[in-house]
């Protein structure tokens, strides 16, 4: 079993909505405000009002790409960073919980977490935050954890 993954975009919705309304009134500002009558100052706010609107993209970007989740034949890891790095990580033959938590919104979007715990530990070691079909991977890691064991 390969898997990777991110954080599943449908987490991101509201923010993106929000930026779309956000950069739709900017636009709606401009063509009825500022192109019709260009004073200096006018084009240097809606300018600064571009930029802050564009710069509230790099946090949902940032959200979403900071995050990577990987199973493979032997371990459980979870990678949080891209400059500086925060890594989460269980064998597969020492796991001992796979459990799934899905709120409603996210059981209807079809997204959760799947938590992972090893006997060695105590309570939650590795968490895959807001994943597509959570309830497939748990059995996927459900199915290998039984292949591993039967190896051994």
């Amino acid at each position: 079993m390969d898997y990777r993954s991110r954080p599943a975009w449908r987490t991101q919705w509201l923010s993106l909505g929000l930026e779309f309304i956000l950069l739709i009134g900017l636009l709606w500002i401009f063509w009825t405000v500022v192109a019709n009558d260009p004073e200096p100052w006018q084009w240097w706010l809606y300018l600064f009002a571009l930029l802050c609107a564009t710069g509230l993209v790099f946090p949902i970007l940032y959200r979403h790409y900071a995050w990577r989740y990987s199973v493979d034949g032997e371990n459980i890891e979870s990678r949080y960073g891209i400059i500086a790095r925060q890594v989460h990580s269980i064998r597969i033959q020492d796991l001992r919980n796979v459990n799934v938590k899905q709120s409603i919104l996210q059981r209807l979007i079809g997204i959760g977490d799947v938590e992972f715990s090893s006997a060695g530990g105590e309570g939650i070691e590795v968490v895959f935050n807001a994943i597509t079909s959570p309830m497939q991977l748990k059995e996927r890691v459900q199915d290998l954890q039984e292949h591993v064991q039967m190896g051994d």
